[in-house]
């Protein structure tokens, strides 16, 4: 399985990944935040492993992982933060929690 992130796709972002056991491509539209913070890339990464060691589908991971990471950016985006020291992810960290919904599309 591979997943790809911050696809640029016109004024959005997109999430591509490929799941070799199935033969399968998926997509998940993204709106673009123009804000970057160090460590996006790792906590989607670890959002992902963890759905799916739970035993979340491949697709609905990638999509709570997505949607998890848009929340954090969003909680530490208005706060007085030195972005170099990433999310504040303990204001969003509950949302982990919550069952995985897939919003992916294949192509």
């Amino acid at each position: 399985r591979c997943v790809i992130t911050s696809c640029p796709l016109g004024k959005d972002i997109c999430v591509a990944a490929y799941d070799r056991i199935k033969n399968e491509y998926w997509k998940l539209i993204c709106r673009y935040i123009p804000i970057e913070f160090h460590g996006t890339g790792d906590i989607f990464t670890s959002v992902l492993t963890g759905a799916v060691a739970r035993g979340d589908c491949f697709e609905a991971a990638i999509s709570l992982s997505a949607s998890f990471v848009r929340d954090a950016i969003d909680a530490t985006s208005g706060e007085d933060w030195d972005r170099r020291y990433g999310l504040l992810i303990e204001k969003v960290l509950e949302k982990v929690t919550r069952p995985a919904v897939n919003m992916c599309e294949r192509f």
